[in-house]
C-alpha cells in the first residue's frame, strides 16, 4: 500500500467522517453512554469514545477534557 493512500484505507475500513473542527482529521463515535450526568451547560452522556485520524500535514487542537 502506497503511504499517501494508507490513511485512505483507515477512514474507509473504520468509516470515519470528516471532523468539523479540524481540516485533514477524520472521527467515528465508536460508543455513548446511556448513563446521563448533570453538568452546568446542562444534561448530557457520562461518556463517549471515539477514533480519531489526523492526516499527516494537518494541526489537531486538544479539546477541553
Amino acid at each position: 500500500m502506497e503511504a499517501g493512500t494508507a490513511w485512505q484505507r483507515w477512514v474507509s475500513d473504520l468509516g470515519l467522517v470528516p471532523h468539523p473542527e479540524g481540516q485533514g482529521c477524520y472521527f467515528a463515535e465508536t460508543h455513548r453512554s446511556a448513563t446521563m450526568v448533570s453538568t452546568p451547560q446542562g444534561e448530557r452522556n457520562a461518556s463517549t469514545a471515539i477514533y480519531y485520524l489526523v492526516v499527516k500535514g494537518s494541526i489537531s487542537r486538544l479539546h477541553r477534557i
